[in-house]
């Protein structure tokens, strides 16, 4: 058995490698050993046996005797000196963390004896390439998405617009904001098997801060920038969608502005290639902006 073994300690809720080598989300942080022979999950009873089912692991072991041994290590016990224990049983004096491993957990295993060290870069590098179920998941994501953004665009269509220049809701007649036109988005994506997290339907001023969600009233006349972007629920892939919409008719600086951006994402796309620089396309639309009379910060 190697003497160096890699480390993970996370849920797989929230931490995308985690979930890549385990292949079901549990809520909870566990381990996460890959050794020569493959991967090695240990988990809790209570998710144990559903690993053994559902996992992605090679190996799956209940956690249990190895947090027993963990707190003859360590009285503290907890899921570092656990690792730690079965690091330990495999002749593991050396493990190599993502960048973003718990520092406590660290310095526990380093008081434990043990050689940690970050991967420097990504910790499954093979993610940046797609399977075809990976892409089929992408596509769904994305469908999901372009279909949230249809609903929200036939519910902006069927409001009216009151004497004030404020949208009115084509059901109740009320006042439309912000939050009406994000329901519409996050009930369908419910209904269909995705996530929504913080989607944004920000109005006029509003829409000129980059992630601001809305909270304002929606307004003829006036951008209403729609950004959406659900996580499938079954699998945790995402799709994202923005769409910049208007009620009624733009204002010539309105227009200017909108070819000004769209004119610069061609610029972005003409540039992309393989080994191609972030920067300097990044660079090359600022360039584009500035010179139309639109600076960036």
């Amino acid at each position: 058995m190697s003497a160096r073994a890699k480390l993970m300690i996370a849920d797989s809720e929230h931490n995308a490698d985690m979930l890549y080598v385990a292949g079901m989300f549990v809520p909870d942080p566990f381990i996460a050993v890959g050794l020569d022979d493959g991967w090695h999950g240990l988990l809790s009873p209570l998710e144990v046996d559903r690993a053994r089912r559902c996992s992605r692991f090679d190996h799956v072991h209940l956690d249990t005797p190895w947090r027993e041994q963990g707190r003859k290590l360590d009285e503290q016990g907890g899921l570092a000196a656990t690792a730690a224990a079965f690091l330990r049983d495999r002749g593991v004096t050396s493990v190599t963390v993502p960048d973003h491993f718990p520092l406590a957990d660290a310095e526990r295993l380093r008081r434990l004896g043990f050689t940690v060290a970050p991967v420097g870069g990504p910790m499954f590098p093979e993610r940046a390439v797609k399977s075809a179920r990976e892409i089929a998941e992408l596509r769904k994501a994305e469908r999901l998405t372009r279909q949230a953004m249809r609903a929200a665009e036939r519910f902006l269509a069927e409001a009216g617009v009151g004497n004030d220049g404020v949208l009115r809701h084509p059901d109740s007649g009320a006042r439309l904001k912000s939050a009406h036109v994000r329901a519409v988005i996050e009930t369908f994506l419910i209904a269909h098997g995705a996530t929504p997290s913080h989607t944004i339907v920000a109005c006029g001023r509003e829409s000129a801060d980059p992630h601001q969600e809305g909270r304002g009233l929606i307004r003829a006349g006036q951008p209403i920038i729609i950004d959406i972007f659900p996580r499938l629920t079954s699998s945790g892939y995402w799709g994202d969608m923005t769409r910049t919409y208007v009620k009624g008719r733009a204002s010539s600086e309105l227009k200017r502005l909108y070819r000004t951006v769209r004119e610069g994402q061609d610029i972005g796309l003409g540039m992309i290639r393989d080994g191609a620089h972030g920067a300097e396309i990044h660079a090359a639309i600022q360039r584009h902006f500035d010179a139309a009379g639109f600076p960036t910060g």
